[in-house]
């Protein structure tokens, strides 16, 4: 974090956050109802190359979320927001019977 030049950074692994990783290759960000675009970076060595003022970049390599702030008081809150429009994004999102089935692991029907 310190190429980024920020104060402080968190990384978040959690299951809000598993279903962004796989995600199309192209993908450079995903975009949140509340107007912020979280980057999507390969490796924790591109992340020196994200917008610093979008507090936030997914690495894909690692699995993982990050998120910086120059203010370390304001770190899990900004993590804590961005889950929470994560978790808005997921569950707004249709879902085809066949996908709910794979995500709750259950073998698809013969001839499918």
């Amino acid at each position: 974090m310190k190429q980024l030049n920020v104060q402080c950074a968190i990384t978040v692994n959690t299951r809000i956050v598993k279903p962004f990783m796989s995600l199309s290759p192209n993908a450079v960000n995903v975009p949140l109802g509340n107007g912020q675009h979280i980057q999507m970076v390969h490796s924790m060595d591109d992340v020196v190359y994200c917008r610093k003022a979008q507090n936030a970049a997914f690495v894909k390599s690692e699995g993982i979320l990050v998120v910086w702030d120059d203010e370390a008081l304001h770190l899990i809150s900004r993590a804590v927001e961005i889950e929470h429009e994560l978790m808005k994004l997921v569950w707004s999102s249709p879902v085809t019977g066949a996908e709910a089935a794979a995500a709750a692991g259950i073998p698809p029907k013969p001839g499918h």
